[in-house]
């Protein structure tokens, strides 16, 4: 967008409306789609604007006929590519003047931008009105709403406190962490070496520009100290830096080799460091295996198969969600196709579903888990392998004095951190099961413990969650312990089948199955479900049950074994047992299944 911007302000570009416009159009497009899939694209589409600023200052004294085809060609390009998606947002009704999402600040705000370069095409030195009135009547009008927030004035007041505020969720997020001070270090690494030679290459852009009175560097001029500043503040900015930045450089050294003097100076290292570049880069060709995927690489590719899967499913409710980790949220909304309880964006886009998924995977309450699920309309929650690694977000967004991770000393006087007894009670650590050590053979994570709940927690399972998809890439990552995980489990919350039987008040009703996940037709990960029910004082016991002994049940890729059932008597023993069968719609519609049994 800047690279056809400054095209467009070539002298030669601006004094025929036919090229300028084209040019305008260009760009426009490109704004438009910008702000359309990113917000906060709108600074981009600032810089280019204080550009036009820049050429309306001049135009007095050296009208340009091309200057108000470029303008606005740009604005209404914009504005046309980007009124489809303001019409579909849904904040511009309940925040109209809304910055930080689409809204109607930015419709008017790319007509207004076309308004000041109307009058032009009729005088392109203004006439009796300078350039830069329409511009500052706009500017002042629209501080005037600010001081008083009334109209857009709230909407920008509350944007700029949006990008200036100290957000508790986005301050202990890596990219959001400034390049300056105690992570000054850091700058080179993530900006680039070049860098260093950012200022004086800048410095010889502007004196050209001010020597040859030539606008096409004002874009380049405007933008880069402010995209250096916006990268030293926060981390994440530096990829829009990074072209300009290069395009800079690279034009201050095009220049100075300009001078044949300079060129032989040159011409030695350059070669040198080139020679070797190259040779360093056909070496780790030569030792590297071709088309070798880092650990880290897989698991993330795994996290997107996993993603695609959910997607691929019927939907059962137009409003059905996904939970999952905050960082999770955009890939999940990309590939899946679902809305997700909690985004990257954190509590920008609302406070308390951000917190919700912590509240759900730190819970130690079955039941208000349940109701939180219930309240976001969700159907699949997946948990990943990760989470224990990025365990801190979410013991913040829980708000909660409950300590999940510990410091301990080791016997070799090591500092070193460990789960707590709270954290293996809570439904992250409860869903993470079976959990034993791995098995290469068979399956292939191994084979379960037999107890839902971890051996250690008696209790009943989860009996609003079904295991319905298993990653069969592994993470091994060191930090594990030693454990050899998949990447990625998906359960999927259902109303579950209500098994009941008719007892005699003494008697309990127990049952067990195999569950065993598969990909194409790989055995994964095996364990044991069973729970228990004691007859009330009307002797009727019943048991919920979120899976289904339907082969085709279970989202297709999880095997239930023979279901079987057993009548105990208070001494535990036994009185009788049999097979039951529980069909995937009573499962997913919340029927009664009577047990019948001959414990009479």
């Amino acid at each position: 967008m800047w690279a056809v911007i400054a095209g467009g302000m070539r002298d030669d570009v601006l004094e025929q409306p036919g090229r300028a416009t084209k040019c305008g159009v260009m760009a426009g497009a490109v704004g438009g789609v910008l702000l359309g899939s990113w917000v906060a694209a709108l600074i981009y589409v600032l810089l280019v604007q204080l550009a036009f600023g820049v050429l309306l200052i001049a135009q007095r004294k050296k009208p340009r006929a091309g200057l108000a085809a470029l303008g606005l060609g740009f604005h209404l390009t914009a504005l046309l590519i980007l009124t489809p998606a303001i019409l579909a947002s849904p904040w511009k009704i309940d925040f109209p003047w809304m910055v930080v999402n689409l809204s109607w600040f930015h419709f008017w705000h790319l007509i207004l931008g076309a308004v000041v370069f109307a009058p032009l095409l009729r005088q392109p030195n203004g006439g009796r009105v300078h350039p830069l009135a329409i511009p500052g009547a706009i500017i002042a009008v629209l501080s005037v709403c600010v001081l008083a927030q009334i109209g857009p004035g709230a909407g920008i007041r509350e944007g700029m406190a949006w990008v200036s505020r100290a957000d508790e969720f986005m301050s202990g997020i890596a990219e959001s962490e400034s390049l300056m001070g105690e992570h000054g270090s850091d700058a080179l690494s993530w900006i680039g070496i070049i860098l260093i030679a950012l200022p004086f290459a800048w410095l010889s852009m502007l004196r050209k520009a001010w020597r040859s009175k030539n606008h096409t560097y004002s874009i380049w001029l405007i933008a880069i100290p402010l995209l250096t500043l916006q990268a030293l503040t926060q981390r994440r900015f530096a990829d829009a830096l990074a072209a300009p930045m290069a395009l800079c450089v690279a034009w201050a050294v095009f220049e100075w080799l300009q001078s044949k003097r300079n060129q032989a100076l040159i011409a030695f290292p350059v070669a040198l460091i080139v020679g070797v570049g190259l040779n360093a880069l056909s070496l780790n060709a030569l030792t590297s295996p071709l088309g070798r995927v880092s650990e880290a690489d897989a698991v993330q590719n795994a996290y997107r198969e996993i993603y695609e899967w959910i997607g691929q499913q019927p939907l059962l409710d137009a409003q059905e969600s996904v939970l999952a980790p905050w960082d999770q949220g955009h890939a999940i909304e990309w590939l899946s196709n679902r809305g997700s309880v909690a985004t990257n964006f954190g509590t920008y886009v609302g406070e308390d579903s951000y917190r919700d998924p912590a509240r759900f995977f730190l819970s130690n309450d079955a039941a208000a888990a349940e109701q939180i699920l219930q309240r976001r309309k969700t159907r699949y929650v997946v948990r990943t392998s990760q989470m224990t690694l990025s365990l801190d977000p979410l013991v913040k967004a829980l708000q909660s004095d409950e300590i999940f991770v510990e410091s301990f000393t080791n016997k070799r006087g090591q500092k070193r951190d460990r789960l707590t007894s709270r954290w293996y009670q809570s439904l992250a650590a409860i869903l993470w099961i079976p959990n034993p050590p791995a098995d290469p053979n068979n399956p292939v994570f191994g084979t379960g413990n037999g107890d839902p709940d971890g051996p250690t927690r008696p209790g009943s399972p989860i009996s609003f969650l079904r295991l319905v998809r298993l990653s069969p890439v592994p993470d091994t990552d060191p930090r594990h312990g030693g454990l050899m995980q998949p990447a990625a489990q998906v359960w999927e919350y259902v109303p579950g089948a209500t098994l009941s039987a008719k007892l005699k008040p003494s008697q309990t009703l127990s049952i067990r199955f195999a569950v065993t996940t598969l990909f194409n037709g790989q055995s994964l990960l095996s364990f044991q479900y069973a729970d228990s029910a004691k007859a009330s004082t009307d002797g009727v016991a019943s048991i919920r049950v979120p899976y289904s002994t339907d082969p085709t049940g279970n989202g297709g890729s999880v095997y239930v074994g023979e279901a079987r059932y057993f009548i105990l008597n208070p001494d535990g023993s036994q009185v009788s047992s049999g097979e039951f069968m529980i069909m995937e719609g009573d499962v997913l519609q919340g029927n009664t299944v009577l047990l019948k049994s001959d414990s009479n």
